[in-house]
């Protein structure tokens, strides 16, 4: 399957309301034309750049990050943590304030001294720093700021409505809370 640019140039405004559906149906084969392509509705827009589509997506940030209404109803999806780490990166440049870094945890814990003894030995640092699976966390270090967005990647207490996805935005930050 390939996804085609409309010829139309009209900017998004906010996401049409046939969007899921739209995505749907290319899931499942049904928008591909005699081609074998897929033909974008007119409410989508091509960009060709990364920072045409941090413009196009988060026009403003500068001044809209502290709106949280107007910040929560935006995203990027990317298909790879460089690709979101990159993104990351760049947006949280146009936004005001300083950056605090987080380090990762170095060792692995266990109920029973035995156990945890045996994970450490298989688990060194070196390893626990060098995965990149499909989360950002399992970085060594994180780099946040006031205003940022970040997604919770694992459930934490899906009852209480932290799960995987779930959106936040960043109010604050402290060395040792």
């Amino acid at each position: 399957m390939r996804l085609k640019g409309s010829r139309s140039t009209g900017a998004i405004e906010h996401c049409d309301s046939d969007y899921p559906n739209f995505l749907l149906k290319v899931g499942e084969g049904q928008e591909e034309n005699s081609k074998g392509s897929v033909d974008l509705p007119d409410y989508l827009k091509v960009v060709h750049a990364v920072n045409d589509l941090i413009n196009e997506v988060f026009e403003g940030v500068e001044t809209k990050y502290q709106d949280e209404k107007w910040l929560l109803s935006r995203a990027i999806l990317a298909t790879t943590n460089r690709n979101i780490d990159e993104l990351n990166r760049i947006i949280g440049d146009i936004i005001l304030g300083v950056y605090h870094e987080f380090l990762s945890a170095d060792s692995v814990r266990a109920d029973r001294l035995e156990e945890e003894s045996r994970l450490q030995a298989e688990y060194q640092p070196e390893l626990l720093y060098s995965i990149e699976g499909n989360s950002s966390l399992t970085h060594d270090k994180l780099q946040l700021k006031k205003g940022l967005i970040v997604m919770l990647v694992g459930n934490i207490r899906v009852a209480d409505g932290h799960a995987n996805g779930s959106r936040y935005i960043l109010y604050s930050t402290c060395p040792r809370c």
